[in-house]
């Protein structure tokens, strides 16, 4: 199945936090736009074609189904473009600014539903080389190695993993270059930008970064904990390869709790607080 959607939505208004001694707060509006393209995988589809067709079908299907509802809006914005094929979705656009708190939504959602997505984000968007061709045949031959990268940072890591290309994050982190390192981040914590951007931290083997997607405004400290008791419950029951995912992805939820947690008390300390 192959789905191609055109994607500008007016960006939501991101959570802002407001201090009394830090330096005015600075919109997604206000930053340089930035090409992306996005690619990610459905994790245990393999494993679910060896149970059955309608295994894989149903498990596929409620993959794409959470997707399109979770990027319906996102869609609006004719500058995104979405496409999903088997278990891999693809997206690009014009401003990863606004688009990588909408796509960690995906992740999140997924998750509450026992499905694990990994996949990576990268500088550039992705186009394809103009071939001759025929109506019934297609050839998509990348113009550059933008999708080569996404696919090979995806796989860099175990997990249901939102990974960010080292210089990516490095662009969405031009305002707070301290932000670069954990020792950085707390050290100017009170830096008042889009609150996506806490986000965004180095991962634990410092080969790229990620995406704490399971941070939102609308998740409290104590969900972690359920999400966290509902994968180990799945992992007891699996192969050694299906469990590295889940642990991994338990750690994932371990240090988003964590830098939600120090934030939160960090910034009630400091005298800011969420809005």
């Amino acid at each position: 199945m192959n789905l191609t959607i055109g994607c500008t939505r007016t960006p939501k208004p991101p959570l802002r936090y407001e201090f009394g001694a830090c330096e005015p707060w600075r919109s997604s509006k206000e930053m340089k736009q930035i090409k992306y393209t996005f690619y990610g995988d459905l994790l245990g589809i393999g494993a679910a074609y060896k149970l059955g067709p309608s295994t894989a079908y149903e498990k596929l299907n409620a993959f794409y189904n959470e997707t399109f509802a979770t990027l319906d809006t996102f869609c609006d914005n004719p500058g995104n473009e979405v496409e999903m094929f088997s278990d891999s979705l693809f997206i690009k656009g014009d401003d990863a600014v606004t688009a990588i708190a909408d796509i960690a939504l995906v992740f999140s959602n997924l998750l509450r539903k026992g499905l694990l997505l990994r996949g990576a984000i990268v500088s550039g968007k992705l186009s394809f080389d103009t071939r001759l061709t025929k109506p019934n045949f297609t050839k998509r031959l990348p113009d550059d190695d933008t999708l080569a990268r996404a696919a090979g940072l995806e796989k860099m890591q175990k997990g249901a993993r939102f990974l960010v290309e080292p210089q990516l994050a490095n662009e969405l982190l031009s305002t707070v270059p301290d932000w670069q390192t954990h020792e950085g981040y707390l050290r100017s914590i009170c830096s008042a930008v889009d609150d996506s951007l806490r986000r965004i931290c180095p991962t634990p083997d410092s080969m790229s970064f990620e995406y704490l997607y399971y941070w939102s405004k609308d998740v409290k400290i104590g969900e972690y904990a359920t999400r966290t008791k509902d994968l180990k419950a799945i992992m007891a029951m699996c192969d050694k390869a299906s469990r590295e995912h889940y642990g991994e992805t338990i750690a994932l939820l371990e240090r988003s709790r964590h830098r939600h947690k120090t934030t939160m008390e960090r910034l009630e300390q400091g005298g800011g607080h969420i809005r």
